[in-house]
């Protein structure tokens, strides 16, 4: 196996069968799941946009620079409040150098990209403090989209990669895996910089117990560990957790599925387990072969979080690319080193993928990535 994949949890000793049928993958397709919540207006729970209203047009950004390499009407590509730029940058890079096929799928966004598109859903969802973020039977009908999405994006192909750009997604993961009778708060990244984050998990934390309260959630662990998925995305979850569910169960009976993302993703892959459990055993069986998270080292190995835990806690089948920023010729991707952003839009996947398909080491992708940035970053907005 490559030298810039790392293994971090393997519950059922499969990861490695995974990886090899990834390595030998000719034909991918990526399936970028946009989604928005009102979770994301307040202010210091996202690094998905510098203010409450660039963070609605996140998706639309990053989605349009994924595409087209710049956004449509020629505005700045989505960053931090602290300037740095989108992890689009990383992705567009590692995507061209697989040659991949782009899907964008808007799964309920405030401001719909202006590239062509999958609409599956319009409703973004209410603030995961409301315990009623979006309509049931939308829920249900946000799912059986996916799956058909999944089943057709698998046709012909070996590697189906599923990402997300969700600003405040991390704070709905939380509230779904928690309201599942998980104890999460110790383990969640942040892309808020490490000295921020003790304030950014604290206030997540209060909103997510506000939001499970409202919705009559919080109850002993094991009717928790019971509840109907569908239900708990309903009260507390963003329109992309059930796209995505969806297309990778859908996916994941004729390609290997990767689920691009670090603890967004871990909460998808939870959320699809149990539903898949629920199906056919075929489908279950599926999606367990098939199905792996791949994410980044700063998400993997933050030092203010605990990803390998939550994996392990969450019995989930978790691999990272080792991949490396510190070389890099612009600062605003050496930030990353120090704890910016760490993740987004399938940056980590499409890292590793380009390594293990393409055989790109560290150096090529770093090439690939330091050229990207140039070119999708405007010098206002180079840090």
């Amino acid at each position: 196996m490559s030298d810039l994949i790392k293994i971090i949890n393997n519950p059922h000793d499969g990861i490695e069968r995974i990886l090899n049928r990834l390595e030998s993958a000719n034909e991918t397709s990526f399936l970028l799941c946009l989604g928005s919540t009102m979770t994301s207006d307040l202010e210091g729970i996202s690094a998905a946009g510098a203010t409450a209203a660039d963070r609605r047009l996140t998706p639309r950004f990053d989605a349009e620079a994924l595409i087209l390499g710049r956004t449509a009407d020629g505005s700045s590509i989505p960053v931090s409040p602290f300037g740095i730029a989108s992890p689009v940058v990383l992705t567009r890079a590692c995507l061209g150098i697989l040659r991949s096929e782009r899907l964008i799928i808007d799964c309920g966004t405030f401001a719909p990209p202006r590239v062509e598109k999958i609409q599956v859903g319009t409703l973004p969802a209410q603030c995961v403090s409301s315990g009623n973020a979006l309509p049931l039977d939308h829920v249900y009908d946000l799912f059986e989209r996916g799956l058909k999405i999944g089943a057709r994006a698998a046709a012909g192909k070996q590697a189906v990669v599923i990402a997300e750009c969700v600003p405040g997604g991390t704070t709905t993961a939380m509230a779904v895996l928690t309201g599942l009778g998980n104890r999460v708060s110790d383990y969640i990244s942040s892309s808020i910089p490490t000295g921020e984050r003790e304030m950014d998990i604290k206030r997540r934390f209060m909103l997510v117990n506000e939001g499970l309260e409202k919705a009559g959630l919080k109850s002993e662990k094991k009717i928790l560990e019971e509840l109907d998925p569908f239900i708990l995305l309903s009260k507390v979850g963003d329109p992309m957790q059930p796209v995505a569910a969806g297309c990778a169960i859908g996916a994941a009976a004729k390609a290997t599925v990767v689920l691009a993302g670090g603890s967004q993703m871990l909460a998808v892959h939870k959320v699809a387990e149990k539903i898949a459990a629920s199906m056919q055993e075929e489908n279950q069986k599926n999606f367990k072969e098939n199905c792996l998270v791949i994410t980044t080292r700063w998400v993997a190995f933050d030092r203010k979080a605990d990803t390998p835990s939550l994996a392990k806690a969450l019995d989930a089948p978790l691999a990272c690319t080792t991949f490396s920023l510190g070389e890099s010729v612009h600062a605003g991707l050496k930030a990353y080193e120090e704890g910016h952003v760490k993740e987004g839009v399938g940056a980590g996947a499409s890292i590793a993928l380009a390594n293990l398909i393409e055989k790109s080491d560290q150096k090529t992708l770093l090439d690939a990535i330091d050229r990207s940035y140039s070119s999708l970053v405007s010098p206002g907005n180079s840090a």
